[in-house]
């Protein structure tokens, strides 16, 4: 929950910030975009809720990506409600 209810614009993380927790940017109302750098890996096999009730995030890079090791994912992307769309692409780059 590092981040929960900030009301972030953008964020970059350091290149040796290996894993994000669950819930990290849940409720950061004001974040439109996730950094194309961004990779969300875990120690578990279950992410929930990084980016739910994002309600400005409208854009997912391309180049985002899952670890492989994550299987199960819930509320990831729940009550982004100006996100047009999610492919699959970004699914254990």
């Amino acid at each position: 929950n590092t981040f929960e209810n900030y009301f972030l614009q953008s964020f970059e993380l350091p290149s040796n910030i290996t894993r994000i927790g669950n819930n990290c940017f849940k409720n950061c109302l004001s974040l439109p975009a996730i950094p194309s750098t961004l990779t969300l890996n875990t120690v578990s096999d279950y992410v929930s809720g990084v980016f739910e009730n994002c309600k400005s995030l409208t854009d997912i890079p391309d180049t985002f990506t899952l670890n492989q090791n994550i299987k199960n994912i819930d509320h990831l992307f729940k009550e982004c409600i100006t996100l047009s769309s999610v492919t699959n692409n970004f699914l254990f780059g």
